[in-house]
């Protein structure tokens, strides 16, 4: 894990806490979990955007088998895809690749962070 010191809101922590739960119950069964060899690699920033700052995650598996695009809408994605983005007001995508999935989340780190823990 990388990323700078930050206090996570409730609904930030309930919400990622889902995705993660999601993601690395998929990793253990299909992905980089389920071999002797692959890891996962998350990492966190905060930037600046015209709309204010943004809270940006990535969850990256390595060293996985071939994850074939899943072909059904089933309820890990939707958690990871629309559930956890929309309650935090932002957008996520997953990729797909030899070796793992690569899953991104972006949202205003307001909704994510307390104002006090970013310094604004």
């Amino acid at each position: 894990m990388q990323g700078e010191r930050v206090v996570l809101r409730p609904e930030g922590v309930q919400n990622i806490g889902m995705a993660f739960h999601e993601l690395a119950t998929n990793a253990s069964k299909y992905g980089s979990l389920s071999v002797p060899n692959g890891s996962v690699v998350i990492t966190w920033s905060l930037t600046d955007t015209e709309d204010g700052r943004a809270f940006n995650l990535e969850w990256l598996e390595r060293g996985g088998p071939t994850t074939p695009n899943p072909t059904l809408e089933g309820f890990g994605r939707t958690i990871t895809e629309t559930l956890v983005p929309q309650s935090l007001g932002g957008k996520a995508s997953s990729d797909y690749f030899t070796g793992g999935l690569q899953w991104r989340l972006t949202a205003p780190a307001e909704r994510v962070i307390p104002a006090l823990a970013t310094g604004k």
